[in-house]
C-alpha cells in the first residue's frame, strides 16, 4: 500500500486538472470533511518483467507517469537515491510499483475522463 499512496501523491501533485470539486463537504452541524479525488484510481498486479516494459512504454509517451523503485523504500535522501542510481544501469533497477494518468472515453457521457492506474509487483 506504501508503493500505491506515493504513486498516487506524486501524480495527484502533478495533474494539470483540479483533484476536486472543493475544499470540503460539511455536515449538519457545520464540520468539515476534505473532499475526495474525483479520480477512479484502478490497482493491478504485474510481473517484475512487466513493470520494467511498461516504464520503457511510458518513457516514450507523454503520459504523466511514476515508477516506484526499491531504493525509494531502503531510503527516502533523494541525493543518496541519485548517488546509488548513478552506479546502476537501468536494467537492473527493481520497479515497485509504476503508476501513470491517462485519459479515458467513458462509454455512458462519451466524454474524457482521467484516471490514475497503478500496476504493483507481485513476484
Amino acid at each position: 500500500m506504501n508503493v500505491v499512496a506515493h504513486i498516487s501523491a506524486y501524480l495527484g501533485n502533478r495533474m494539470k486538472e483540479p483533484f476536486d470539486t472543493g475544499d470540503f463537504f460539511r455536515t449538519k452541524d457545520g464540520k468539515s470533511h476534505p473532499r475526495n479525488s474525483q479520480f477512479p484510481i484502478v490497482l493491478l498486479s504485474a510481473k517484475a518483467r512487466q513493470l520494467t516494459e511498461l516504464i520503457a512504454s511510458l518513457r516514450k509517451s507523454e503520459l504523466l507517469y511514476h515508477g516506484f523503485i526499491r531504493e525509494m523504500i531502503e531510503t527516502s535522501d533523494d541525493e543518496e537515491i541519485s548517488d546509488i542510481l548513478a552506479n546502476e544501469l537501468d536494467e537492473d533497477i527493481q520497479y515497485l510499483g509504476v503508476g501513470n494518468l491517462r485519459k479515458q472515453r467513458s462509454g455512458q457521457f462519451n466524454d474524457e475522463e482521467v484516471q490514475l492506474v497503478a500496476m504493483i509487483r507481485t513476484r
